[in-house]
């Protein structure tokens, strides 16, 4: 029965999906497939060198792919998987990371434990998914802990716990394409094919944590997953659904190689003699009451390449961060005066710890917000200062001093009139090819929650901050931890078509497009962060409304 398990399915047997024809045939469906933890660098290498054919063919070759797409800062799963449902940024819907704390509720929550993994829904209340906003239509979640709203979800509760436990993460990959046939089962109860699925992916994410980016392993994790993909479509082809949707591939982050290892919490545990509050789940009044009472910070670690300390609020006390604050906020005031202080001295009024974290060669950058519209951004002797101002065509403004800059040069300097004054878009456009793709825009609205932490650090290159577990992590602001493959195909479309830039906020209204659906709840408007790409998907000159209105009657 073991080996049955972990066996997980036949990986290329053939899925038995047929659909009777009383089942409804919607003109419209969109399937995601949600692939934890492929960069587009590994990925590109791949469909280069043939192992992803299924892949190619059905959704390179026959539809639109996105150059330079970018995740959600922080780069991590349960940041960029609500992303991917809402089309909002974390610091909005306020899932900042698989691991935060909330000096609000004062609450600490862990999501990577087996009891806790699914209480994520409860957590962004006020941010509707597409499955909520597809309400009136039947969509399926498959095996993703974010769900809120589904008609109908699976989990493969069993056989993908037995997978798990055994570290046979390709296995459950294989699983969640088997789901399909379940789906084909179920249909004659629902009365009709779904018009939204979210197959999600979990394999090779845990592979490549594991064994790193550059094993065989995680190369063989990305293959098996090219695989399900050919089963999938084989039986969208089975159920006469293949030419009535519309396919997209996704990932929420990418995976680097970590060779180096910075236990920020023993560093931190060292520093403040033992007084951080890490990775237990703090879900009670009790609970808040001990961590308050008897530590100093709390401490995130999530993607092992990502940490986010919380200094604990006591009765009466400003806090131990409480006068670097202060002094970093006083720099808004003189942020474009020469004679402003330098970052050496600036740093003079910070605790030793974060300066000595600051400084580590583990740590790329360190990031944090005084007030509501600033964010300070440090990289070793760096510093640069980003204002949100309604005044600058660009919404923001970038303070740094020349020849030590932390970012890209200040781009606004050399705008001219052709480019866009309207938005961020701006920002992402500026600096895909940039070390830091699209960091300003992003580390602005990552700290809107008080989620994101005081003092924020990302990890440099071949770094983690973990115990030296993992070979491979992800959660940075580089290119690596950033970029992912983002693709569409389906009817309408044009073949072998490119964008050059998009992030993972665009992927929700544009599969609402696919559907003709608005972005509405009970007759008012979702604020959404992304965009519909389909705006973007011509290849010559036509209008809009031509590829809308083939979309619209699924030729």
């Amino acid at each position: 029965m073991i080996a049955l398990f972990l066996a997980g399915c036949a990986r290329d047997r053939p899925l038995d999906v047929h659909l009777a024809d009383t089942v409804n045939r919607p003109n419209r469906s969109v399937v995601l497939f949600f692939v934890d933890g492929i960069g587009k660098d590994r990925f590109d290498e791949a469909l280069a060198a043939g192992e992803l054919p299924n892949i190619r063919k059905h959704l390179h070759d026959r539809g639109v792919r996105i150059d330079d797409a970018v995740a959600v800062i922080p780069s991590i799963t349960y940041a960029n998987a609500v992303t991917l449902i809402t089309g909002r940024h974390p610091g909005r819907h306020a899932i900042i990371s698989n691991k935060w704390y909330d000096p609000k509720r004062k609450r600490y929550k862990n999501y990577c434990l087996i009891n806790t993994y699914r209480d994520v829904d409860r957590d962004y209340p006020s941010t509707p998914t597409i499955h909520e906003i597809l309400a009136d239509r039947v969509t399926v979640s498959l095996q993703a802990a974010q769900r809120r709203g589904a008609t109908h979800t699976i989990d493969n509760w069993v056989t993908s716990g037995i997978n798990w436990f055994f570290g046979n993460y390709t296995g459950v990959d294989c699983l969640v394409a088997q789901d399909f046939e379940l789906i084909a089962r179920r249909a004659p109860r629902w009365g009709t094919w779904p018009e939204f699925i979210l197959a999600y992916f979990p394999g090779v994410d845990q592979v490549g944590h594991r064994h790193g980016p550059k094993s065989d392993a995680y190369r063989r994790a990305i293959v098996n997953v090219d695989l399900q993909i050919g089963r999938v479509i084989q039986a969208l082809r089975d159920a006469g659904m293949y030419d009535r949707t519309y396919l997209c591939f996704a990932s929420d982050h990418g995976m680097v190689e970590t060779s180096r290892h910075f236990d920020f919490s023993a560093f931190l545990r060292e520093q403040c003699n033992g007084r951080v509050w890490s990775n237990d789940v703090c879900n009670d009044d009790a609970s808040a009451r001990r961590m308050l009472r008897n530590h100093d910070f709390a401490l995130a670690v999530s993607g092992s390449r990502w940490a986010a300390v919380y200094a604990l609020e006591k009765p009466g006390s400003p806090g131990p961060l409480a006068p670097m604050m202060a002094a970093l906020h006083s720099q808004v005031a003189t942020s474009s005066k020469q004679s402003r202080p330098s970052s050496e001295a600036l740093q003079s009024r910070f605790p030793r710890w974060v300066r000595d974290a600051m400084h580590h060669s583990a740590v790329e950058l360190m990031a944090c917000s005084p007030q509501p519209g600033e964010v300070h951004l440090f990289r070793g002797d760096r510093h640069a200062i980003v204002t949100r101002t309604a005044s600058h065509p660009y919404g923001y403004a970038l303070t740094q001093r020349p020849g030590s800059e932390v970012v890209i040069p200040d781009p606004t300097q050399a705008a001219g009139p052709e480019l866009s004054q309207s938005d961020d878009r701006f920002w992402l456009r500026a600096s895909s090819d940039h070390r830091y793709p699209d960091l300003i825009p992003q580390i602005m609205t990552m700290f809107e929650t008080p989620r994101a932490g005081d003092l924020v650090f990302f990890a440099a290159e071949g770094w983690d901050f973990g115990s030296g577990n993992s070979r491979g992590g992800h959660g940075s602001i580089l290119r690596g931890d950033l970029r992912v493959p983002l693709l569409f195909s389906g009817p309408g479309l044009p073949h072998g078509a490119r964008i050059d830039v998009a992030r993972l906020t665009d992927v929700m209204p544009t599969m609402l497009g696919f559907l003709d659906a608005a972005a509405n709840m009970h007759g008012k408007p979702v604020p959404l962060d992304g965009v519909d790409l389909l705006a973007e998907f011509r290849t010559d000159g036509r209008a809009l409304e031509v590829a809308k209105n083939a979309v619209r009657v699924g030729s």
